[in-house]
């Protein structure tokens, strides 16, 4: 009785009526950092006054680089790792799915629109069904694209200005002065790190920002659907979730897909460059994030020293042995070498309880196997660790809130640094295909305009010849169609001449070879490069020469005429002593002789005679030549 009239009571105050009504329930948005973007400045402003900014790197092809190259860019990646001790760096490495509505898949699509139509239909076949795999959600192995974007977070050293975003009796115009000094000093930290980047940088808007939160949260909506545009009157917490994520200790579920952290739980014993690429053989959507802190020398100095001074009176061989690990580290930061706090998460996602524990067992294999280190499964703090993993989220408070943090040297963690990705493809592509990791590959054998040639190498059984055959449908796009020669053997190519209009020459080495790239129908261009043949074949057994417009009309008009009266020989048989007709389905070829012979028979005014005699005259080292 008494709760009902508590119930009542309550029900009857119009506030607390609108309130249950109305009120919305306390968003995941508050908990994340991010508030405002300073567009002149290009920085982001957060919620608790420090500043940030973002960087998408571009990622390097490790299978076509040397030992030497990768050790070389793994060295070269030290300044990133030199940020004053008020910083913190946050390293993102994504491998994610492909949006239908991606922009090299258009490119490609709206290239060549003028191309052989058979080579067309195949073509749209191939881009229909990516796309195709691209929306399907539950697809096993989709199209993937991976990125590395780079964060850096500024916390002011004086506290009074972060505070001042807190408290409402107080205003940023009576700290301006030493905001704006803050602010340049930022700048001038980033300016440095894009300078002694080797590296290539681009600086991240809020647009490509919001749109990357957006893809997190949204996982299966971000793939179907375009989003509003970024809006500088709200709060950008504000703008990225759409449907209502379920957060639990483990992870958080957007539209059906469950997220999982796995973090590093000891430094790994083996540190060499390119251990990173390791992970480009996953052939599932993860996130790896290395979130990087830099405690002050001071402060390093102080723990090695009380940790030296406790192990040197400890008797066991454990603590002995740890000394000299100590003693060891103490030399290399004597050494220019620095010790810096790193927090090693990967977050993977799956549908169900099943392919998360699946897609865990791939991510430990590569810990335990290629780096030889411990990781755990975190199922009490996985949240808090997976919303750290987006771009600026990261504090250094968060260490010592999950406890996850590792100390490591520089010089070991620039070997962790992941920025290797496989091939990505070509800049002139006319086809697309997928590689063994599902990367989305432009690709055309003429890419170079000088190197004509290319060489296709690969084991027995690993598709070289439906290789070749898609090269050959896709070359065919190009405007005007060029001529294509392969020299395979392969009975699927006999269909191919067929739909392209090709022919087919067989080999057989005790009979002459009867290979020529001009026999087949007859064509305008094939004379036009004949003629030219001839004209340079002129020009460089008689290099003074000079070449008038004459001698290329009579040319092609020889040409013409041989191929016409060879055609009609074909048609004539001999049955009883008689000529007679007949249809003839084999291709005429024309020798030398035939167009010598036709080029004398030409006759016309004097002038026409000069010319004929004249090329006559040039062309008779060429007497006597094949087909």
């Amino acid at each position: 009785m008494q709760s009902k009239n508590i119930l009542q009571k309550t029900l009857s105050q119009k506030k607390h009526f609108t309130e249950a009504l109305f009120k919305r329930p306390q968003s995941l948005a508050s908990l994340l950092p991010y508030e405002e973007y300073l567009e002149k400045e290009r920085l982001f402003l957060m919620k608790d006054g420090s500043l940030g900014a973002v960087f998408r790197a571009e990622l390097l092809e490790h299978e076509s680089m040397t030992e030497k190259e990768v050790v070389s860019i793994t060295k070269s990646l030290k300044p990133w790792l030199s940020l004053p001790s008020n910083c913190t760096l946050q390293i993102l490495f994504e491998q994610k799915r492909i949006p239908a509505k991606n922009e090299k898949i258009k490119e490609i699509e709206a290239s060549y629109k003028k191309s052989h139509p058979v080579s067309q239909i195949l073509f749209n076949e191939k881009v229909s069904s990516l796309k195709k795999e691209c929306l399907n959600t539950d697809s096993s192995h989709p199209p993937m694209e991976r990125s590395l974007f780079i964060s850096i977070r500024f916390f002011p050293k004086n506290k009074k200005q972060a505070a001042l975003f807190k408290e409402g009796n107080s205003t940023l115009k009576t700290e301006l002065h030493g905001f704006l000094a803050e602010m340049r000093e930022f700048q001038s930290i980033l300016a440095s790190f894009e300078t002694n980047s080797q590296i290539k940088l681009k600086r991240v808007e809020a647009k490509e920002l919001l749109s990357k939160l957006r893809e997190f949260f949204n996982p299966k909506t971000f793939l179907k659907r375009s989003f509003s545009d970024y809006n500088p009157s709200t709060s950008l917490s504000e703008q990225f979730l759409y449907n209502s994520p379920t957060l639990d200790y483990a992870g958080i579920e957007r539209e059906g897909l469950k997220t999982r952290t796995i973090t590093l739980k000891t430094s790994p014993l083996f540190a060499y460059p390119g251990g990173m690429s390791y992970f480009t053989k996953l052939d599932f959507p993860f996130h790896l994030s290395l979130n990087f802190s830099f405690p002050a020398k001071e402060k390093t100095k102080r723990f090695f020293d009380f940790k030296e001074f406790f192990l040197s009176n400890t008797p066991t061989a454990r603590g002995k042995y740890q000394l000299e690990e100590v003693k060891t580290v103490q030399d290399r930061l004597a050494r220019d070498d620095r010790c810096l706090q790193l927090t090693f998460c990967v977050v993977v996602e799956g549908r169900n309880q099943e392919e998360l524990d699946e897609r865990t067992r791939k991510v430990c294999s590569i810990f335990n196997n290629e780096l030889e280190c411990e990781v755990i499964q975190e199922e009490d703090i996985g949240l808090g660790l997976c919303l750290n993993t987006l771009p600026l989220s990261y504090s250094p408070e968060a260490d010592h809130a999950t406890a996850r943090a590792i100390r490591i040297l520089r010089s070991d963690a620039v070997h962790f640094l992941p920025v290797f990705d496989s091939f990505k493809g070509l800049t002139k592509p006319i086809s697309i295909h997928l590689s063994r990791e599902n990367n989305l590959v432009p690709f055309s054998l003429l890419e170079d305009d000088i190197c004509s040639h290319t060489v296709v190498v690969a084991n027995s059984g690993a598709g070289k010849s439906a290789f070749i055959v898609d090269c050959l449908a896709s070359h065919k796009r190009l405007h005007p169609e060029p001529l294509v020669f392969i020299i395979d053997k392969k009975s699927s190519y006999s269909m191919l001449a067929e739909y392209f209009e090709g022919d087919i020459t067989v080999f057989d080495r005790n009979k002459k070879m009867p290979f020529s790239p001009f026999r087949g129908r007859y064509d305008e261009e094939k004379i036009a490069f004949l003629t030219k043949l001839f004209l340079m074949g002129i020009q460089m057994t008689s290099p003074s020469f000079v070449m008038e417009s004459e001698y290329q009309t009579v040319i092609s008009q020889a040409l013409k005429q041989a191929y016409i009266k060879k055609q009609n020989r074909k048609g004539l048989k001999h049955i009883e002593g008689k000529l007679v007709e007949y249809n003839s389905s084999q291709s005429s070829q024309i020798t030398m002789d035939d167009f010598i012979m036709e080029l004398g028979s030409i006759s016309g005014d004097e002038k026409l005679k000069e010319v004929t005699q004249t090329l006559l005259l040039k062309l008779r080292p060429f007497y006597g030549d094949g087909p």
